[in-house]
């Protein structure tokens, strides 16, 4: 039995055929995890991006459009937030879709050295889209949030 037993020692210490089969299979996992990581931190940061550009092209609209802001002029101030264009049908960022995405538009006077000065505040907030889909499953993803602000004189129009 001794015999057997150092027989079978000796055979798993010289023999390193599959060390290098193993040592792929157990670091693999952990690199699938970074580049998937690395992934969803850039599709944030787009997401995040579009956003903001979307929010400051709708409050340069809102700045030129007539006080007090009607309805016509803030449903274009939406749409131009969510697509980017005035009559576009396209949300750039998926999350704008969802339910839970919101959008607000306040006017308020700032008053600064004796001089009077209209500001439009756009605030978004909305859903993170996971942009790898076996990662959507991960309930951390889905409860990350995108929230912009942009703020803009008023010039008038």
């Amino acid at each position: 039995m001794r015999t057997f037993v150092s027989l079978i020692r000796r055979f798993l210490r010289d023999d390193r055929r599959g060390a290098s089969a193993l040592e792929f299979g157990l670091i693999v996992p952990v690199l699938m995890l970074a580049v998937g990581g690395v992934t969803e931190l850039g599709g944030y940061f787009q997401q995040s991006g579009a956003v903001e550009k979307g929010l400051r092209s709708a409050a340069t609209y809102a700045a030129r459009a007539d006080l007090p802001l009607s309805s016509a002029a803030l449903a274009t101030i939406e749409k131009i937030a969510r697509t980017g264009e005035t009559n576009g049908s396209i949300d750039v960022v998926e999350g704008w879709s969802d339910g839970k995405a919101k959008l607000t538009v306040t006017v308020s006077d700032v008053t600064s050295g004796g001089t009077t000065v209209s500001v439009i505040r756009l605030e978004a907030s909305l859903p993170y889209t996971p942009v790898v889909p076996v990662i959507d499953g991960l309930e951390a993803l889905r409860a990350l949030t995108i929230s912009a602000t942009h703020e803009q004189a008023h010039i008038g129009g």
